[in-house]
């Protein structure tokens, strides 16, 4: 079986996501999707955890028949670019491939000797995280632009409320604000947490 390992930040997690996530296992049997910035939240780039992230990926994977085929993996950075491809592998399982879009990524794992792909962008001027965090931030229209899981989660967990409050607080403030509140997989409505 052949695994791709697919690298992102997913600030929120969005549809342009699950259309690459979707496209890449046309191709490949098993994705590891690797959660960027594990150490990072509460900023404008970076809102939520690696646990939240995770919480709001798992309920559109279990919703979309993929979480068998899909393990979720959060990896810190460590801001070294001559180190990081080895510090992946140490935190991930075996993998075959790599896709991203991301050109530093492409060029740092081609040297390290994988084959490399784009992730195919869905519609990137539609489907981007930092636009759609300025819609959340605007109280513009954004839930279409995220799985519904996603929108429902940001919704109940305050996610949307967070957003709204790092535009508005940027700098040392961004460490004060309080993570989502939902912390169990039981604190989702029942759409949520099959």
């Amino acid at each position: 079986m052949t695994t791709a390992l697919f690298i992102g930040r997913f600030q929120p997690f969005h549809c342009g996501h699950l259309k690459a996530l979707e496209y890449i296992l046309k191709k490949k049997a098993l994705v590891i999707l690797m959660l960027g910035s594990a150490q990072e939240s509460n900023t404008w780039d970076n809102p939520f955890s690696a646990r939240e992230r995770i919480q709001m990926i798992s309920a559109v994977l279990t919703r979309a028949g993929l979480a068998d085929k899909v393990t979720l993996v959060p990896v810190i950075d460590i801001g070294d670019n001559k180190l990081w491809v080895s510090h992946v592998k140490m935190h991930v399982p075996a993998f075959d491939c790599v896709y991203s879009n991301n050109p530093l990524v492409q060029k740092l794992f081609r040297e390290a000797g994988y084959a490399v792909f784009d992730t195919s962008s869905f519609d990137r001027g539609r489907f981007e995280g930092v636009k759609i965090r300025a819609l959340i931030a605007e109280s513009r229209s954004w839930e279409e632009r995220v799985p519904q899981e996603v929108a429902a989660y940001l919704k109940l967990c305050g996610g949307d409320v967070k957003i709204k409050r790092l535009k508005q607080t940027p700098g040392k403030e961004e460490a004060k604000l309080t993570p989502c509140k939902c912390k169990k997989r039981s604190d989702f409505p029942k759409s949520l947490s099959r």
